[in-house]
């Protein structure tokens, strides 16, 4: 029998099965459409969202396909408002990825597809699920196919559209605007110079034209009115050509798209054992770049949860912590991303005559600040002691990283001038690690004589100087079946 059903071949699905699959469990991904899908759509990947793919041992793969998007070039009709880069920050030893990377979402999803084939699962195109029903083993999935298939649990990362949800009847609370609507493209561009720079109109209607680092190739992404002809071609060239006034030709578009504004998101992540992850559980602006990493972080978060069950390390209740930790973090990108849409693209109008003022230096901020995607859990009932709740600094150990000693499914204690031997009890699901460095003692801001749990997912899971504390959060908090007691 399947453990792990994911329904949707998309970064989130994606990232969840690696999880998944590194540890061992028997996953497998569906995804309704016939093939992988083309398009660059969500363009950036984070910080977080790197060290994450670093500990599936592919941020190398990340780093060399993708760029730190710096050059702007901003217009106000024909007039320049402002041509300007902004600074990269320089990798640290803590912080290794301190920048967001420019890069197509489909060539996120092939690094991912290729990762997942090396655990040996690759995504089963053309498969789409048509209804499920709870079990005493899980669930029994219908699969369009005509296939049914027992697994334990389902997870639909299946978008905004997901199935999954409107199969558990949740609500989708929030709300739609169906007078902003966007035309996107992928498309060659004749008549377009500055191809290292992203180019903004502004005006009554915007346009921007996004290099997608493809010899050539642009994201072209153009408002249009709620009545607008169907979609094609030849309108997002009539609207480039208007709002750019320079005499354009979009040559070869493989890709075509009308997005329309929608907050919204669920009010509960889990139903048994079924579960939502990405834009399945919550959907907002595309504003800040938080959609794809949001998504990928949610299934960071529950891939090491329902690995640690499935293989026995926890009981059922940890995966209720799933919900508890990535809600809040999903109704606080929503309220940010709106905040930042309302800005941007609705401006008030006492400000639109300080425009060539007020473009760089607000574009600079939103760009430094969308940086810092490190969400933080300290109310999580997995959080313990102060410091607890917030991602783990990297820092140089031995010949290698503290990354290095993390990556994988297990926890991973930091004793700062605290013994070891008493992690012997936990078999594999628990590594302990003597350290020494005033430098790593920083970082962590601890005294000697602490210890640091450090979760599978990287985050700080708990900061305590006693090892009854210790003990008592690996036993009760994480509920660790114990090798030998």
């Amino acid at each position: 029998m399947t453990d792990v059903l994911v329904v949707g071949a998309g970064p989130t699905g994606l990232t969840l099965a690696c999880v998944l699959a590194r540890q061992g469990v028997s996953v497998r991904i569906v995804d309704r459409s016939p093939s992988a899908q083309p398009g660059s759509r969500g363009f950036t990947v984070k910080p977080r969202t790197l060290e994450v793919f670093d500990d599936l041992g592919i941020a190398d793969r990340f780093m060399a396909a993708g760029w730190v998007a710096a050059r702007t070039r901003v217009h106000l009709g024909g007039s320049l408002l402002a041509d300007f880069s902004i600074g990269q920050d320089k990798p640290s030893a803590t912080r290794p990825y301190p920048n967001s990377l420019a890069l197509p979402q489909f060539k996120t999803e092939e690094i991912l597809r290729d990762r997942l084939a090396d655990f040996g699962v690759r995504v089963e195109f053309g498969t789409g699920v048509r209804d499920f029903q709870a079990n005493a083993g899980g669930v029994v999935v219908e699969l369009d196919t005509g296939e049914s298939a027992q697994v334990s649990y389902l997870v639909g990362c299946d978008g905004g559209r997901s199935t999954v949800r409107k199969r558990l009847g949740l609500r989708f609370s929030g709300r739609t605007e169906e007078d902003v609507q966007v035309l996107l493209a992928d498309a060659y561009v004749e008549g377009l110079a500055h191809s290292n720079a992203t180019q903004i109109w502004l005006g009554a209607d915007t346009f921007v034209a996004r290099p997608s680092g493809e010899g050539g190739r642009w994201q072209l992404v153009a408002s249009v009115p709620p009545d607008h002809p169907e979609p094609s071609a030849r309108l997002l060239e009539k609207l480039a050509r208007e709002r750019t006034g320079l005499d354009l030709r979009l040559v070869d578009p493989n890709w075509l798209s009308v997005w329309r504004y929608h907050l919204r998101m669920v009010d509960t992540y889990r139903v048994g054992p079924v579960f939502l992850a990405g834009d399945a559980a919550h959907v907002h602006s595309p504003f800040g770049a938080f959609g794809m990493n949001t998504g990928v972080q949610d299934a960071d978060n529950l891939g090491w949860k329902l690995g640690w069950v499935l293989r026995g390390h926890a009981d059922d209740g940890l995966l209720d912590t799933y919900e508890q930790e990535r809600l809040p973090v999903a109704r606080a990108v929503l309220a940010e991303s709106d905040r930042t849409f309302s800005t941007a693209a609705r401006p008030p109008a006492f400000l639109r005559p300080l425009l060539p003022l007020l473009v760089r230096p607000y574009l600079t901020r939103l760009n430094k600040r969308g940086r810092y995607d490190h969400p933080s859990y300290p109310d999580s009932s997995l959080s313990v002691g102060p410091g607890a709740g917030v991602s783990a600094p990297d820092g140089r150990y031995g010949t290698g990283r503290l990354f290095d000693l993390y990556r994988g499914s297990h926890l991973t204690v930091l004793a700062f001038g605290q013994p070891l031997d008493q992690f012997a009890l936990y078999g594999p699901a628990v590594r302990g690690y003597s350290v020494d460095s005033a430098d790593i003692r920083r970082a962590y801001g601890v005294r000697p004589g602490t210890f640091v749990v450090i979760r599978p997912d990287g985050y700080i899971g708990a900061v305590v100087r006693e090892v009854a504390d210790l003990t008592a959060y690996l036993d009760r908090t994480l509920s660790l079946h114990l090798v030998d007691r």
